[in-house]
């Protein structure tokens, strides 16, 4: 807006600028980033969770299997089963874990909604992030130390034995706890993510 005075008479003159971006355009940028790292997010742990109840069946059936197999070339069968299950167990760990870290960490450092371990208004959300830095350090110390022995014995055993050994029942079956305690933990925070909006913590 600007001020003229021309023989004594004052007059006001406004400009109209035109603005470098578009408010409403850049606002439905920062919607459509939002739900498209949502959807990732979700989908990431869909694909955790999804392989849970498949893993439980696996190391069921390989339980049993253990109990029975006696002979070598059912042994080399056994070993193909037990990779096949840590193989597909990883993967879909991997998957999952990496893509809730990398659209949950995008979410929270670029977009204003969502904020790092705040307990001040996001109660939800701090907390969803304490059990993921706890799923890290299970996976990362605990998870990965009990699959490396694992896939130890099953070579020891394979070049050593024709029976199967105690050591790798055992060893199936703490891998089979941690993995049961870092699915629940994400079902939990899959439990926090969908919940929030009807309950008044966060």
């Amino acid at each position: 807006m600007l001020k003229h005075k021309n023989g004594g008479l004052s007059f006001t003159q406004t400009l109209k600028v035109k603005p470098l971006y578009s408010p409403k355009i850049s606002e439905n940028k920062i919607m459509f980033f939002h739900a498209l790292l949502l959807v990732l997010h979700v989908l990431s742990a869909v694909i955790w969770l999804g392989f849970f109840p498949v893993e439980i069946f696996m190391r069921r059936g390989i339980l049993k299997k253990l109990e029975n197999i006696n002979l070598q070339k059912e042994a080399k069968c056994r070993n193909e089963y037990i990779s096949s299950y840590l193989k597909l167990s990883s993967l879909t760990g991997k998957v999952g874990l990496i893509g809730i870290l990398l659209t949950g960490i995008t979410l929270t450092v670029y977009l204003p909604y969502y904020s790092l371990f705040d307990f001040s208004s996001n109660h939800w959300l701090a907390a969803k992030q304490i059990v993921m830095a706890v799923i890290v350090l299970l996976v990362g110390i605990v998870y990965m130390k009990r699959t490396k022995e694992l896939k130890s014995s099953l070579t020891r055993n394979s070049e050593d034995s024709n029976d199967v050994s105690e050591k790798i029942i055992k060893l199936v079956q703490r891998v089979g706890i941690v993995s049961n305690v870092i699915n629940m933990l994400v079902l939990l925070n899959f439990f926090f993510a969908i919940t929030h909006r009807f309950f008044a913590y966060g």
